[in-house]
């Protein structure tokens, strides 16, 4: 029997609670302008798992993975593409013109939520703020923030002052933060004589990059000499990684952007598939009276952006891509405590864009003769939407009374497949802003905080849990529904909590994700 799990992704980037220099604010408007895998095979180990308990998301929990170490240094870039850690992230105003590439307005996909300016004492200008995608597609490739200066008397200062969006790869829903940073040298006007600002967006042809990666824990602190924000990141795809972008942005007791800033971290050893390192990002002023932050970390391959030249992943196949894109990263099956089989893993999805459909997981189970069990078992993924480089968990449970009187114990091998489906993920991730574990008689109890960081409002919640041994290996995969006694409003905190009941001893990590229900999708789940 395949459990109905369905998600959509929305932010991977940390949002926590906290606690900036002289500078004179300048106006601003923003305008709104157009623009099958492999089939592996396992053998079924008799031992104990856990019974469906729910169905929505997840994010992750340090790993006691050694971590490469890490020296963090405050950067603003030259240009977006001459920097070691490279990347879109909006630092400077290109005084040569527009990125290599064709654009189109992206107003149309992208909607400014909140922005800023001002002009620092020693005459730099900074313009900072927020989009959200506003689409049905992820945005894969790298956008352009345009600010048009502009004096007292709304004259356009002359010059071509950008930055691109900090997020890799923006999902429908998902926002991610910009800084359009000028330096006096570059601004063709008296500093003082800048008063208002223009944003528009542009969309271009050339795919961002580098690679978000799992922040698993985050906080802040203020310093004599500025403020920080520091954590640990997961680096959760198949590929390494010789240097991170650390983007941090702080927000106001109303949720309106302060100020966004960026620091490289040049790692002394690169970052391998699952293993996790430490990252931190800097305010050295702008940060009075902060009262949240988001950060977003990226990884970036040595391929030589430091030369100008910003290297793009190249696709596994035209278009968003096929089954053949994804692989299955690690499975497991065994005989649970009530007699059924539980199949549990994860994939890496290799395709050239992130991908927005549900995905079926099915299992052929057969006995040590190599006879089939009867039956179609099958789950979908848990993630709903994935980018390039992430992965999902899957849990394919089957009762005993699906078993039709075969005993489990006669099991002894299965083949996985993979499907992907016209259809798109009814719910939500949500953003998880803290997670812990306990062990008691009852199982492994994984609690925590998320923040609803959607414009939408949700009636359930599914917890999805994933657990993995020493070396990475996931040991157990579970998930919990939630039916929320009052609705979940935009930017509303919720306590949630997931339990696995069995087959976790010798844990060493967990990643969680949650996960969002409108009314709408859970009546239709419901009714389905």
């Amino acid at each position: 029997m395949g459990r109905r799990w369905i998600v959509l992704i929305a932010s991977v980037a940390v949002l926590v609670l906290l606690g900036c220099g002289p500078s004179s604010l300048i106006g601003g408007q923003a305008t709104a302008t157009p623009t099958l895998a492999p089939s592996p095979t396992n053998t079924l180990v008799p031992t104990n798992t856990p019974a469906p308990t729910a169905t929505p998301t997840k994010m992750p929990l340090p790993t006691n993975t050694k971590a490469p170490t890490a020296t963090p240094k405050p950067v603003v870039k030259a240009s977006p593409t001459a920097v070691s850690a490279g990347g879109q992230g909006g630092m400077v105003a290109k005084p040569t013109g527009k990125p290599a590439g064709t654009t189109e307005p992206g107003g149309a996909v992208f909607e400014f939520l909140s922005h800023t300016g001002w002009v620092a004492d020693n005459g730099d200008v900074s313009v900072v703020g927020e989009v959200k995608n506003v689409s049905n597609a992820s945005v894969g490739n790298m956008v352009v923030v345009q600010a048009q200066l502009k004096d007292k008397s709304g004259n356009v200062i002359p010059g071509d002052y950008y930055a691109y969006l900090d997020r890799p790869v923006i999902a429908p829903g998902q926002t991610s933060s910009f800084w359009v940073f000028v330096r006096k040298a570059d601004l063709q006007a008296d500093p003082a004589d800048v008063t208002d600002y223009e944003l528009t967006t542009l969309l271009t042809d050339t795919p961002s990059p580098d690679t978000e990666l799992k922040v698993t824990d985050a906080s802040s602190s203020i310093e004599a000499d500025g403020y920080t924000v520091s954590g640990s990141v997961l680096n959760q795809t198949s590929k390494t990684y010789k240097s991170l972008a650390v983007y941090s942005t702080i927000y106001d007791s109303s949720g309106q952007v302060m100020n966004v800033t960026l620091d490289t971290v040049d790692l002394d050893v690169p970052l391998a598939p699952g293993q996790t390192a430490q990252f931190s990002g800097y305010f050295p002023d702008h940060y009075d009276g902060a009262s949240s932050f988001a950060v977003i970390v990226t990884g970036w391959e040595d391929t030589g952006a430091g030369t100008g030249a910003a290297s793009s992943p190249t696709p596994s196949s035209a278009g968003t891509g096929s089954e053949t894109d994804f692989v299955f990263v690690d499975h497991t099956g065994f005989i649970t405590q009530d007699g059924g089989v539980s199949i549990v893993g994860e994939v890496q999805w290799e395709g050239s864009a992130p991908l927005t459909k549900m995905v079926k997981v099915s299992a052929t189970i057969t006995d040590k003769d190599g006879n089939e069990l009867p039956g179609d078992f099958h789950a979908w993924l848990d993630r709903p939407a994935i980018a390039p480089g992430e992965r999902s968990s899957f849990w394919i449970a089957v009762s005993p009374s699906e078993l039709g009187g075969v005993d489990p114990s006669t099991l002894t091998d299965y083949v996985l497949d993979l499907a992907i489906s016209d259809t798109d993920s009814p719910d939500r991730e949500i953003l998880v802003t803290s997670a812990k574990t306990a062990v008691d008689s009852a199982g492994l109890h994984i609690t925590g905080t998320a923040r609803n960081n959607t414009d939408l409002t949700f009636v359930a919640l599914t917890v999805y849990t994933t657990v993995y041994d020493a070396d990475g290996h996931v040991i157990n995969v579970t998930s919990d529904l939630l039916k929320l006694d009052s609705p979940l409003l935009p930017n509303q905190d919720i306590q949630y909590s997931g339990l696995v009941p069995e087959h976790f001893d010798g844990y060493d990590s967990v990643t969680v994700y949650v996960t969002g229900w409108t009314k709408e999708a859970w009546d239709a789940a419901q009714s389905g």
